[in-house]
């Protein structure tokens, strides 16, 4: 656990252990000893003592403890600990009483790190006498994304604990202290040194750190080159700690510009004060977070922490950032980095499947992996909070690559212009199919009704059309299946889907080309094949009607069915009468529909 953390001892006799992102860390205090003598010797030698000498000490010391209870969590620790002979018996119950020994062993020692954790990350600052040295925010927003999942675990956790812990009051502070880095970013006079800006009582002793702090250092050869370039102003921690703000604590901010209607300038200024960031202020937050998710590898690493951690605060907090920026280009974006070459197709599966990294690799395949992992979850974070948006935006984009083929214009032609995803959309069909499936199991079956079919269009988009000759949709889509205003033919290789205009969309799954039947007037309500695939039947349930299609018949049909024509229309029920369950069709022979109602009645058809 320790090596797989990247903990490593001190050196120096009385010095604290500390965490870093390479595989190599240092921790020093130059001064250390001035720093101590300047204390009461009664608080030093006191239990909580160790708390009160810096800020810096802090953060390494709650860093390592919170990342080490991390990963021993996370451990099978039956492995980790020597285990009492076992004793055979001839009864061989003795294997059940070893399973539930080791079990109850393993929970224990969990809940005993768990309890480490809770100990240092919450209940620390109460007990500590009045000269506690809070951790650093500075050192937090910096592995708010690290590579390491213990870590970056650790830091979001104590980043956040001491937000909640100074209040409103110390939050507002926080806002005042960081914004006009953002506002001077603008300006062509350089953002002032870190030191200039955050006040801390031991300089800060990693060698990648000294560039925040303007002091020369030699940079180990051990030390990954992510680390080597990072940004040497303030400006990116400012980003990070502004985003980490806005994001979680959205109530806080003003979504909305209600002082536009103020007119009383008391009135606006309460308003003004009453939030920790106004509307405007939230835009230019924003709009650096998105020019750090877009800003090219020549002038921010494609894999670096910054980057990283601005694709999770957009994700993140994005009920707030979907009125400044653009949906289509964030989700493009973020489609573009889950596509990077250098993470092999297995890392990108166990990332989509646990959400974790094999621990096998380079140092920059794992940088990549991480980069792909925070694009995944900030991708599906946003498609969560804006399913319908998304869809629309995917299947817009999909149905002009569509017709661009159609017309022979290539990808690469267009992969130039910055106005066209082409690329993005050849590259990323399997982050597609990914971030849909999400939301057709995260979206209820009423809010999927409104965009079922453009779902359809996508899943279409991006699995393989000659997948379909040895599975069949349920197989491939397991979760969209499920829904009753879908129903795939494997014998024909054609999909129908209900809409809530009343139209049925028959998708042929070889040329997928779509077919429109004006089936209802009103919003369709189940749709079913028979096993032949030559006769579809309809239901709407606010007409109260079934309609029933069928193909051509013959030879030719044989080898290609014939388009579906409506051949009657059968009354099923009053209309407008409802229940608590969704209607479905189900096949009782190859010509005997039977419809079971939303009121828990059913009747049959025969076609």
């Amino acid at each position: 656990a320790v090596v797989s953390t990247q903990i490593r001892e001190a050196v120096v006799s009385t010095q604290s252990t500390g965490v870093g992102s390479s595989s190599t860390f240092m921790f020093l205090l130059p001064g250390w000893e001035k720093r101590v003598q300047k204390l009461n010797p009664v608080t030093v030698q006191a239990p909580f003592g160790r708390w009160c000498i810096s800020s810096t000490l802090t953060t390494q010391h709650l860093l390592s403890v919170s990342a080490l209870a991390n990963k021993q969590m996370s451990t099978d620790l039956s492995l980790s600990f020597n285990r009492r002979p076992i004793v055979k018996r001839e009864d061989k119950t003795w294997e059940r009483e070893e399973q539930l020994r080791q079990s109850i062993n393993e929970s224990e020692k969990k809940a005993g790190w768990s309890h480490v954790t809770a100990l240092h990350c919450i209940v620390l600052p109460e007990h500590v006498p009045p000269g506690y040295c809070s951790p650093l925010l500075t050192h937090l927003a910096l592995k708010w994304q690290d590579r390491c999942m213990e870590v970056r675990e650790a830091s979001q956790a104590l980043f956040l604990r001491e937000l909640r812990r100074i209040g409103f009051a110390g939050r507002q502070q926080l806002v005042n202290q960081w914004y006009p880095y953002i506002v001077r970013k603008r300006d062509p006079n350089p953002p002032e040194p870190l030191e200039k800006v955050y006040t801390m009582e031991v300089p800060l002793v990693p060698d990648y750190f000294s560039k925040f702090i303007n002091r020369p250092a030699k940079i180990p050869s051990s030390v990954s080159v992510e680390d080597e370039e990072l940004p040497s102003d303030s400006y990116p921690v400012a980003v990070i700690i502004l985003g980490v703000i806005v994001s979680e604590f959205p109530d806080e901010v003003e979504l909305s510009n209600v002082r536009s209607h103020v007119t009383s300038p008391e009135r606006r200024e309460a308003i003004r004060s009453s939030f920790l960031l106004t509307h405007d202020m939230l835009r230019g937050v924003a709009a650096n977070l998105f020019n750090q998710l877009i800003k090219p590898p020549s002038l921010l690493p494609l894999h670096s922490p910054i980057r990283r951690a601005s694709v999770d605060l957009i994700g993140r907090g994005f009920g707030v950032w979907s009125d400044f920026v653009n949906l289509t280009g964030v989700i493009m974006t973020l489609l573009e980095l889950q596509t990077d070459p250098m993470v092999p197709i297995e890392i990108k599966k166990a990332i989509a499947q646990s959400g974790n990294i094999p621990g096998t690799g380079s140092k920059e395949c794992l940088a990549a992996a991480a980069t792909v992992r925070a694009a995944y979850q900030a991708s599906i974070l946003i498609a969560n909070n804006r399913p319908q948006h998304t869809v629309t935006a995917l299947s817009k984009e999909i149905l002009t690559f569509k017709k661009d083929v159609e017309v022979g214009l290539s990808i690469q032609s267009l992969s130039g212009f910055p106005s066209s995803y082409h690329s993005v959309l050849d590259k990323g069909r399997y982050p597609i199919y990914l971030l849909v499936q999400n939301i057709i199991e995260k979206t209820k079956t009423r809010d999927l009704a409104t965009i079922i079919v453009k779902i359809v269009e996508i899943m279409l988009f991006c699995i393989d059309t000659e997948q379909f000759k040895t599975r069949t949709l349920s197989e491939l889509v397991p979760s969209l299946t499920k829904n009753a205003l879908l129903d795939y033919c494997s014998a024909t290789q054609q999909v129908a889907v209900g809409s809530v205009e009343g139209l049925i969309h028959v998708f042929d799954v070889r040329s997928a080309k779509c077919t429109p039947l004006y089936a209802h007037n009103s919003a369709t309500s189940a749709v079913s094949f028979s096993s032949n695939g030559r006769t579809l039947v309809t239901f709407s349930e606010h007409e109260g009607r079934v309609s029933i299609w069928q193909s051509s018949s013959g030879l030719l049909a044989l080898m290609s069915p014939g388009p579906l024509k409506l051949v009657r229309v059968v009354d099923a029920l009053n209309p407008n009468t409802h229940g608590s369950k969704s209607p479905y069709f189900r096949w009782e022979a190859p010509k005997l529909a039977t419809l079971f109602l939303s009121d828990g009645t059913k009747k049959s058809f025969a076609v």
